[in-house]
C-alpha cells in the first residue's frame, strides 16, 4: 500500500490534496506569483533603460575621445578638412603633427607653466602660389594665460 493510499484511507486528505483545492490559497497563490512576474518584468526593463543610457553615454564619450585623439594625426585632418571645406586632400597642409611640449604639465620643471597650444585652421584664398586654389592651413600657436 503507498502511504498516499493509506491517507485517504484513513479519511484524513493529503496536506498537497487539501492545499491544492484550496481556493483562497489558490488565490493568494495567484496574486502572489503574478506581483513578483509584475515586479521582475518592471525591474528587468529599468535595469535595460539604465544600461542601454550608459552605453550610450559611454560611446559618445568614447567617439569624442577618439576625433580628439586622432585631431592631430595629419591623415585624419586632411580628410576631416577636406570634407569640411569641399577641398581636395592635397589642398590640407599641416605644419606640425602635435603641438609643442613644454607646456605640458608634466614637462620640466613640473607645474602650471601659464601657457598652452590652441589648434588654428586657416583657409587661405586662392593664389598663384597654390595654382589659384583654397588652401587649409593647420598650425597650433602658443598662448600665454591660466589653464
Amino acid at each position: 500500500m503507498s502511504p498516499s493510499n493509506e491517507v485517504k484511507a484513513s479519511g484524513h486528505p493529503s496536506r498537497q490534496e487539501s492545499v491544492s483545492e484550496d481556493p483562497l490559497y489558490s488565490t493568494i497563490n495567484r496574486a502572489v506569483t503574478d506581483a513578483l512576474e509584475l515586479h521582475i518584468h518592471r525591474h528587468g526593463e529599468e535595469k535595460s533603460h539604465v544600461l542601454e543610457a550608459v552605453l550610450l553615454i559611454l560611446c559618445l564619450w568614447l567617439i569624442i575621445l577618439l576625433v580628439d585623439y586622432f585631431s592631430y594625426a595629419p591623415w585624419f585632418n586632411r580628410f576631416r578638412y577636406s570634407t569640411w571645406y569641399h577641398v581636395a586632400s592635397s589642398q590640407v597642409f599641416q605644419y606640425e603633427d602635435k603641438p609643442p611640449v613644454d607646456c605640458d604639465f608634466l614637462t620640466s620643471p613640473i607645474g602650471n607653466k601659464g601657457c598652452h597650444y590652441k589648434k588654428h585652421v586657416d583657409v587661405l584664398p586662392p593664389s598663384s602660389e597654390n595654382d589659384n586654389k583654397e588652401v587649409i592651413a593647420i598650425y597650433w600657436s602658443r598662448e600665454k594665460g591660466d589653464y
